[in-house]
């Protein structure tokens, strides 16, 4: 087996470009975490060894253009954000990723109320992020003000952000950007003396040695949501022990295991097609 590792540098052209070379060198593509594929004429249009038009299989991780996440070419360990029946809708129906919601009222009261950052630096990002934390806010934690935010921004961006927390009383905080985006109002926040937060949330992103390092003592007691289990709990699963082993626990982070699920999830349906259809079956 040949695994050709492409790098899209968070650019529209070279996310484009690396997937029209994977159609033409490639079988399938594997743990992708791209953010421009509004375009997916080059992924269905893919042919197969028999030159038919079959498409480029695409087990995807991070998906944030409805094109993608609604193509036949997806195959996602992650579920759509949207419900693909009603994209063509007036409204579109969403799914969030909110039942920690139900966790922090339990822990810490009904009365969670809070400041919501969503990155701006894409509209697919940004909307994905509101759609996720709308379901958070319909769960009960209600928004103070929300907030566009690029992840590129220095600390001082966060400045009227932390006021507005202290002046709204805030209890709770969420940013979708990148982690350093978190890194940044934790800062921010500890540098202005903000007191009674009683949840700093974050989802994937901030599951990462570089939240730690770039954060240090300021985002102690950060909350993180995952989708497995802790990198620290190799010996409760054997599949979570062997992703640590050969990927190595100092390369290992959040969309890394994902991107592993993915190539299971790659390596059963070829199974499942090699024991329905022969060898033959996979082309």
């Amino acid at each position: 087996m040949v695994v050709d590792f492409i790098d899209s540098k968070l650019n529209a052209s070279d996310t484009r470009n690396a997937f029209i070379k994977a159609c033409q060198e490639d079988f399938v593509v594997i743990g992708a975490s791209a953010l421009f594929v509004n375009n997916v004429s080059d992924i269905e249009s893919c042919v197969n060894q028999a030159g038919v038009a079959a498409g480029l299989p695409d087990f995807a991780v991070v998906t944030t253009e409805l094109d993608q996440q609604c193509s036949p070419t997806t195959i996602s360990v992650n579920p759509p954000q949207i419900i693909c029946s009603t994209k063509d809708d007036s409204p579109q129906t969403y799914q969030a990723n909110a039942g920690r919601a139900a966790y922090y009222q339990k822990k810490f009261g009904k009365n969670l109320h809070g400041v919501y950052l969503y990155a701006s630096d894409i509209k697919a990002a940004n909307n994905a992020n509101r759609a996720t934390m709308t379901g958070m806010q319909e769960e009960g934690i209600k928004a103070d003000q929300e907030f566009d935010v690029s992840s590129r921004a220095p600390q001082s961006a966060y400045t009227p952000i932390v006021q507005a927390m202290k002046e709204k009383g805030s209890n709770y905080a969420q940013s979708g950007a990148a982690q350093n985006s978190t890194v940044a109002l934790r800062k921010e926040a500890k540098l202005q003396g903000l007191q009674g937060v009683k949840v700093w949330d974050c989802t994937l992103q901030c599951y990462d040695k570089k939240f730690i390092e770039q954060g240090g003592a300021d985002v102690e007691g950060q909350f993180v949501a995952l989708l497995f289990l802790p990198f620290d709990e190799t010996k409760t699963n054997t599949m979570l022990a062997d992703f640590i082993k050969y990927t190595g626990k100092d390369k290992a982070d959040g969309f890394g295991i994902q991107a592993w699920a993915s190539g299971l999830l790659f390596a059963e349906a070829v199974n499942a097609t090699v024991a329905q259809s022969g060898v033959n079956g996979v082309n």
